[in-house]
């Protein structure tokens, strides 16, 4: 598979090396864009540019609104409230995580890509999560990488959480919202019987993250 993929690119390359002019580059560059499923030209974020998915496939907010996805670009959907999100507008890199230990240690930085973040302000006990949403329609979009703080306890549960201040970098490139996401909702894992101790790491991270800063 591995060989005849290799074959189907350099079938490309030669191809694209007999059309005889000096737009190789741009060429390689329109290729680029268009083999990723990215428009050549700007989104308009006009409505009919937005569709639902067939019902099996239907996105719904925590409103039980329908969300719809662009045509052109299925990273970016149109919520009920008219405001636009992108898929990847943040990616979740790890610099420190906590285990059954309690002890904070400095992560290798693996990453994830989109998904819910959590953000742990200096003054609050728990952490909220917020709507990130595309400011003024503007396009094409950033990935933020946000540097994040992972708890690792009881074994095979997880939560991503970020300061308040390393969320700002979010605040600057797009509008965001505190949602309706309840944390107490991850406090309920296995019937809430690690609550308390769940507790006990967000505070040690909260120490740690606003030392630092």
């Amino acid at each position: 598979m591995q060989n005849l993929m290799c074959n189907q690119i350099l079938d490309l390359l030669a191809l694209l090396s007999t059309q005889g002019d000096s737009g190789f580059s741009y060429k390689i560059e329109r290729f680029k864009r268009l083999s990723s499923f990215t428009p050549l030209t700007k989104l308009t974020f006009e409505d009919d540019e937005f569709e639902s998915a067939h019902d099996e496939y239907r996105l719904y907010d925590s409103k039980k609104s329908t969300i719809r996805q662009n045509k052109r670009d299925s990273k970016y959907f149109l919520h009920s409230d008219g405001s636009i999100g992108y898929l990847n507008s943040i990616t979740k890199r790890i610099s420190h995580y906590i285990g059954k230990d309690m002890i904070i240690k400095k992560s290798s930085g693996e990453k994830y890509y989109g998904g819910v973040i959590w953000v742990l302000d200096e003054l609050s006990n728990l952490p909220v999560s917020y709507d990130i949403r595309v400011k003024d329609k503007h396009y094409p979009n950033d990935t933020i990488t946000l540097d994040c703080y992972e708890i690792e306890y009881p074994d095979e549960w997880f939560v991503i959480l970020c300061s308040s201040k390393e969320f700002d970098k979010v605040r600057e490139k797009y509008e965001v919202k505190i949602n309706d996401d309840d944390f107490s909702s991850e406090l309920s894992f296995e019937g809430g019987i690690h609550k308390d101790e769940i507790i006990k790491r967000i505070n040690v991270i909260k120490e740690h993250m606003y030392a630092e800063s």
